[in-house]
């Protein structure tokens, strides 16, 4: 499988969603898992797609997963762009007609500007502050940043306050908590239920599986005592709130 070279934790991810359902579309979280890990995958990026101002524009995907969420906006219209660090990931999309930038966000150079920037799950792995900052760099002036992604509970003020500073309105804020989290308690069963599958196929020492899933299990009871929060952002430069997009 040719996810198999994608970085720790993804490779695990991505083969335990394989070896559950047969197939994986996406390495994200999804909402109301109660009705399947696929739809509830795909019930997430719904909603990321239905906050989208009407295509046709550019939009950078920050994180690409597994290309499924590029390849609905690409037909939706959208001029799309992908941008990840891991090659892995790059060389998996490669084959689906991709636009794909090989970089760490924070480092991306500053070619062209985009109308929409998007990052599903991937906000968390950089610094606020330079998010924000690159953000502001890359994205034109009636631009928006999209945001969906886990946060800890008690640094979503803060977060709020830095975005005002550094020149950002909140345009819409969501907590999506209730029907995130239980996909986090899904991807634990499931990576349990195929532990042993996951140790020989992707030659993984058991230390190592076990504080994966220690570390998710802390994870799990965060969310449960409230000190993770799983929100939507949507943020604009201030000055050009009043903008001419049209929304769906």
């Amino acid at each position: 499988m040719q996810y198999f070279d994608f970085s720790f934790p993804l490779n695990i991810y991505a083969h335990a969603l394989y070896l559950e359902n047969g197939h994986v579309n996406y390495l994200h979280y999804g909402f109301n898992v109660e009705q399947g890990i696929d739809e509830a995958q795909q019930n997430s990026t719904d909603f990321i797609i239905s906050q989208l101002p009407l295509a046709p524009l550019e939009i950078l995907e920050v994180g690409i997963g597994l290309g499924t969420t590029a390849t609905q906006l690409i037909k939706a219209g959208y001029n799309y762009t992908g941008i990840v660090p891991d090659p892995a990931q790059i060389a998996y999309c490669k084959e689906k007609g991709l636009n794909l930038i090989e970089s760490r966000f924070e480092l991306m150079p500053q070619q062209k500007q985009y109308d929409i920037i998007l990052f599903q799950e991937s906000a968390q792995y950089i610094s606020a502050k330079l998010l924000l900052k690159k953000v502001h760099a890359l994205l034109k002036p009636a631009g928006y940043l999209l945001v969906l992604d886990e946060i800890a509970t008690e640094v979503i003020g803060e977060l709020i306050q830095l975005a005002h500073q550094l020149g950002f309105e909140i345009v819409k804020q969501q907590d999506f908590t209730k029907e995130a989290a239980p996909s986090l308690n899904e991807l634990v069963e499931i990576i349990y239920k195929h532990r042993s599958f996951l140790l020989q196929d992707l030659q993984l020492s058991s230390l190592q599986l076990s504080r994966l899933l220690y570390d998710l299990d802390v994870r799990k009871q965060a969310y449960q005592d409230k000190q993770y929060s799983y929100m939507f952002f949507q943020l604009k430069p201030k000055q050009f709130l009043r903008s001419s997009f049209q929304f769906t």
